[in-house]
């Protein structure tokens, strides 16, 4: 009964106070807005690319700084090591804003370029065509669903021809959802990474001089143990043989190496 009095009491305080209860209830609500908001922003961080199958077997190379190396530097890797199944380089950084025209139509559109195994190591839906071929040929690009219908509208997309620019053109062979949760961005157009020569020539598959141009996705065969966000020194890879090549390559094509991270 003394509590029913009391919420009784603060009613009527609230209501004869309206300024009072103004700036309470505004103060609650963004505070509450806040907590949803970080609740939000860590669930999602907790659960970045978690939609892979092949999530514990996928790790990317980077620095102490970022999550970034050399174009071939995950060929050498699978080259050395059969520990690693297949490799991946993705270039995201070089394909922003492009020129896509179909017929009379000309839209702006963002390019990720990647090599044909993009689709053997990442569990993206794919909505139309045979996955296992999506990227076989050099000249193939896959788009992503929001992009697909806006270009093509209820047209069937696949076997279309799209120009890029003034100097290339792709044939659509799939398409697949929009990239969401991913340290992959999302892209309108997935192309394969040999074309990205035709607007930047220094980021060949052979050229050891493009440090920093991609990131290097590398899936580890089945019962690997792998180290996890840890530093690792050359002399400290006896468990985890990823990070030594990559210090080889880069003492002898950039002088002085430093760490490197396994970022998986």
């Amino acid at each position: 009964m003394n509590n029913l009095l009391n919420i009784k009491s603060f009613l009527k305080f609230l209501s004869r106070n309206k300024g009072y209860t103004a700036i309470d209830v505004f103060g609650l609500s963004v505070s509450l807005m806040f907590v949803i908001l970080i609740a939000v922003y860590v669930e999602r961080e907790l659960n970045i690319d978690k939609q892979q199958a092949n999530y514990d077997r996928i790790v990317a190379i980077g620095n102490e700084e970022f999550l970034e190396s050399g174009v071939p530097v995950s060929y050498w890797l699978e080259e050395r090591y059969p520990e690693i199944e297949k490799v991946c380089p993705v270039i995201t950084d070089q394909g922003k804003s492009k020129q896509i025209f179909y017929g009379d139509k000309k839209l702006t559109a963002d390019l990720v370029y990647a090599d044909s195994t993009f689709f053997g190591l990442f569990s993206f839906k794919i909505l139309d065509g045979d996955r296992d071929r999506l990227l076989e040929d050099p000249y193939s690009a896959v788009v992503s669903e929001s992009f697909a219908r806006k270009i093509f509208g209820n047209d069937d997309p696949i076997g279309k021809s799209l120009r890029i620019s003034d100097s290339t053109s792709v044939m659509v062979t799939g398409v697949m959802e929009d990239i969401n949760r991913s340290v992959i961005p999302n892209a309108d157009l997935l192309v394969r990474i040999e074309r990205v020569t035709e607007f930047n020539q220094s980021l060949s598959k052979t050229n050891p001089g493009n440090a920093g141009s991609c990131v290097s996705f590398l899936l580890l065969k089945p019962g690997m143990d792998s180290v996890s966000y840890t530093h690792l020194r050359a002399h400290e890879t006896g468990r985890n043989i990823v990070c030594r090549l990559l210090l080889e390559k880069k003492k002898n094509h950039y002088g002085p190496s430093k760490q490197c991270l396994v970022w998986r």
